[in-house]
């Protein structure tokens, strides 16, 4: 039973190890697109 609640645990703790990640790498993209849109205005 405590295997099972182990396994899970690390399951989550990965899935929100990638998701930081992701958000992370979203944002840097997100800023290079502005910055990119702002100099193409300017």
């Amino acid at each position: 039973m405590s295997r099972i609640f182990a396994m899970i645990a690390i399951e989550m703790s990965v899935g929100l190890e990638r998701l930081k990640k992701t958000t992370i790498q979203g944002k840097i993209n997100q800023g290079k697109i502005i910055n990119s849109i702002i100099s193409y205005k300017l």
